[in-house]
């Protein structure tokens, strides 16, 4: 069974912060939000890979004996973060520039995506058990064959007229 969990979190500073500590100078134009994420092992289909049924399909046989989502695939686990900060101008006080900064999968975790479930017409007993995905070469089956986005940051600003 596929678990998920999901903690988000926005948090306003009441106080600014500088090197030497917090000030108790109000500055609330400050915001933190962070986003931890948390799958277990995603499960996949192994397949054959041949038509051993004689339909001229061979992207959906399992060795025989084998029900469906057997495979143990990757979990996936990210942590972001938006840092941002709102500077009012003009007379009214909803004119006003936001400048933020974000951060995804800043533990630079390796999230991999896709498994390769294609095992070749075997027996059920020469399979692994339990059927889990692994670091192998791309080529070799139920190995991992791609990874989701590295560490990646970005930059921006809203303007609130």
């Amino acid at each position: 069974y596929l678990r998920s969990r999901k903690l988000r979190r926005l948090w306003r500073c009441a106080t600014y912060v500088s090197a030497r500590g917090a000030s108790g100078v109000p500055d609330r134009n400050w915001s933190v939000a962070p986003i931890f994420i948390h799958s277990s092992a995603r499960p996949f289909n192994v397949l054959t890979g041949v038509d051993s049924q004689g339909d001229t399909y061979v992207n959906n046989k399992r060795p025989a004996n084998l029900g469906r989502n057997a495979g143990v695939g990757p979990d996936y686990t990210s942590f972001d973060l938006r840092l941002s900060r709102r500077f009012h101008f003009g007379s009214r006080d909803n004119q006003a520039i936001e400048f933020l900064a974000e951060g995804f999968n800043l533990l630079n975790r390796t999230n991999f995506r896709t498994v390769d479930n294609i095992v070749g017409d075997v027996l059920l007993s020469t399979l692994p058990n339990p059927i889990v995905a692994n670091r192998n070469p791309a080529s070799t089956p139920l190995a991992y064959t791609s990874a989701l986005d590295p560490r990646q940051f970005q930059f921006g600003f809203k303007l609130f007229w």
